[in-house]
């Protein structure tokens, strides 16, 4: 099942969803936003896919794929939609289609990585890391946590 429709891409880059506005990408054709839709799916699952399991073992996504999911792939398709409509003219970084693409593109590279988890029908699908990293900002014990240390001998003793 994809991940987003060429109605969902409209309604994010129409404020009323129309495709009479032809001052955006929600002017072209549901065969043109289509291409955007297929292209933001393979663009997710290239770097999620087989990275995440259940009880059945590795998965791309369930039917239909979870909320986030769609949403992410939603905004991927239509920055990729504007692109063709502008033919490559350059967008601001205020542009609202530029924002959600890069909070998509962020999102979905820190589901690849692990540092965010996708929750499906009460279960986490958990990412399968083939390694472990260990982050340590410093000391995680001192002999002084355990009450012990160093001691001297003087005239006067052990101090």
């Amino acid at each position: 099942m994809p991940y987003t429709s060429p109605d969902q891409v409209r309604a994010v880059l129409s404020p009323d969803g129309s495709s009479a506005d032809p001052s955006t990408a929600a002017s072209l054709d549901d065969a043109t936003l289509q291409v955007s839709c297929d292209q933001a799916q393979d663009d997710i699952d290239s770097k999620l896919g087989g990275r995440f399991y259940d009880n059945t073992g590795p998965q791309v996504f369930p039917d239909p794929c979870p909320n986030i999911i769609a949403d992410l792939a939603t905004d991927i398709a239509a920055y990729l939609a504007t692109v063709q409509y502008r033919e490559g003219t350059p967008m601001l970084a205020t542009d609202p289609v530029m924002q959600r693409y890069n909070r998509a593109v962020k999102l979905v590279q820190e589901l690849a990585t692990g540092q965010r988890a996708v929750f499906v029908a009460g279960q986490e699908l958990a990412a399968s890391m083939d390694t472990v990293s260990h982050v340590n900002p410093g000391p995680l014990f001192s002999p002084s946590d355990y009450g012990i240390g160093f001691r001297r001998y003087s005239r006067d003793g052990w101090y």
